[in-house]
């Protein structure tokens, strides 16, 4: 604070900005910094920005956060209502979280790719057949054995009526013959 502070006096008296330029001044200063941390922790910091714009245009109430292991792998099995329910969960759990996710959607050029890539999304392709599919619900298994949270959608994908759908044999596949704790969320 005391640096801020005679840094403040420094540009007010000696360089003669007014208290408006010096905040302009401050908040250019602080874009390196946000490109540092950016390119570093680029997960942590996108986790950031969502949590912070999301709890600003959302009341967000979370039930049952502590059944979310602090440490050790766990896979969580979601409903899949809409779009947002990977962001929503992104958003409440204090640990990083590999979602599986639809090849299609996870394989676009672009943004949407760098950020599955960033964030560990496990693709799933069901018409490329069995074999593609069980290197898929490995992937998720070693990885929840590695320690890490994974979710799958166990309905295979969006409901269409808001109903929960039947699940798919996917979350087995992951979890049988593991010590891996299965969280409905």
């Amino acid at each position: 604070i005391l640096g801020a502070a005679g840094l403040f006096i420094l540009m007010k008296k000696l360089l003669g900005l007014t208290p408006g330029q010096v905040f302009l001044v401050a908040g250019i200063a602080t874009v390196p910094v946000i490109y540092y941390a950016f390119k570093v922790l680029p997960q942590a910091t996108i986790r950031f920005l969502v949590y912070t714009a999301s709890h600003l245009v959302y009341r967000v109430r979370v039930v049952g956060r502590k059944n979310i292991p602090e440490r050790g792998g766990a896979l969580l099995v979601c409903n899949h209502v809409t779009w947002l329910d990977g962001v929503l969960l992104l958003m409440v759990s204090e640990r990083p979280i590999r979602m599986i996710a639809y090849a299609d959607f996870v394989e676009r050029k672009g943004f949407v790719n760098w950020i599955c890539t960033t964030f560990g999304v496990i693709p799933i392709r069901p018409e490329d057949g069995p074999k593609s599919l069980l290197r898929s619900l490995k992937t998720a298994r070693k990885a929840a054995l590695a320690g890490e949270l994974v979710c799958i959608f166990a309905e295979g994908g969006l409901t269409r009526t808001g109903q929960l759908q039947p699940f798919q044999r996917g979350l087995m596949r992951i979890v049988d013959g593991t010590d891996v704790p299965v969280i409905p969320t």
